[in-house]
């Protein structure tokens, strides 16, 4: 795959060019936020450029991928694969837990494994995939800062099924992965974030054995995607018999994201033990994440989980 640069265009531009099949290849864009800085991709032996991908296509679908981490210790990588056998694309905007776009460094596994370089600062990213084409794009800690973990939640632009025009189903499978690494760079965990629509509640499983020498933490992501609105958000925990052992109102402002374990919410678990279940509802929508990490801070293992829609949500 080959690395080429080329002469800048304005985000408006590249965010108005759709990210549609490339017959016979796949091709990444980087932007750093002012203009588009690089690309990578073939058509058979020939190189991309901005104008092989054709400003055309059907519609548009919205998800979002609730979070993500970059940083010491940490990657993601985003893996985007066309499963209509017609090809497909996606973009994807990043932000903090307060709703900012920033930079990373990005770099595909195709420039990996020929060993070029990430981009560096680069704040968005588009994909385009031939028919069955798939591609993975890792995220990590810039180079000028690789002692800062960065953490968030992207927001994804994709093609919608060509097979299926008004579906509003994406036309390609969709997933990011989180690693965690320890000092000698060996993955020590991992927890795969799915693809996830904006709901007004949702429910999930809720646990926390605090009593153990090693506990067991449920938590939770929750994203106020609108970065327009301001999101009020209820979080009642329920124990296994039903009763509500508490319940607290969380204010989201636009694009703003809260991640945290049930005891750093409900701080009258520490010490105790709880398996039931979390129901959060909002009177705006917002995307919701199931966190939980088992063990302590030096040794722990961390996944994710399902939340369903809340009982009563529409």
């Amino acid at each position: 795959m080959l690395a080429l640069a080329f002469s800048p265009l304005v985000v408006s531009e590249v965010r108005a060019q759709e990210a549609i099949a490339v017959p016979g290849g796949v091709v990444t864009y980087y932007h750093d936020g002012q203009r588009a800085v690089a690309e990578a991709g073939t058509i058979g032996a020939m190189p991309i450029t901005p104008n092989a991908i054709a400003a055309a296509g059907p519609g548009r679908v919205i998800g979002y991928l609730p979070r993500f981490a970059a940083g010491p210790g940490y990657e993601t990588w985003i893996t985007t694969s066309d499963i209509t056998g017609m090809g497909s694309g996606a973009l994807y905007d990043w932000y903090d837990d307060s709703g900012k776009p920033f930079g990373l460094s990005v770099q595909t596994l195709s420039e990996l494994l020929h060993s070029e370089p990430p981009i560096a600062d680069v704040y968005k990213m588009g994909n385009a995939l031939c028919a069955n084409g798939t591609i993975s794009s890792r995220m990590s800690a810039r180079l000028d800062t690789p002692e800062v973990l960065f953490a968030g939640w992207i927001r994804v632009d994709a093609q919608e099924d060509l097979r299926s025009p008004g579906s509003s189903k994406p036309g390609a499978e969709i997933a990011a992965t989180i690693y965690r690494k320890n000092q000698q760079g060996l993955v020590t965990g991992q927890a795969t974030i799915p693809l996830t629509y904006p709901l007004t509640g949702f429910s999930m499983a809720a646990r926390y054995l605090g009593t153990l020498s090693k506990p067991s933490r449920s938590g939770i992501a929750i994203t106020n995607p609108d970065r327009g609105v301001t999101a009020n958000v209820v979080l009642t925990l329920i124990n296994d018999v039903g009763a509500t052992v508490d319940e607290i109102t969380v204010v989201l402002v636009g694009g703003q994201q809260i991640a945290q374990f049930l005891d750093q919410l409900f701080p009258k678990l520490v010490g105790s033990n709880l398996d039931g279940r979390l129901i959060v509802k909002s009177d705006k929508p917002i995307i919701g994440l199931s966190l939980r990490m088992d063990g302590d801070g030096e040794d722990f293992s961390f996944s994710t989980g399902f939340t369903a829609p809340a009982p009563g949500t529409p």
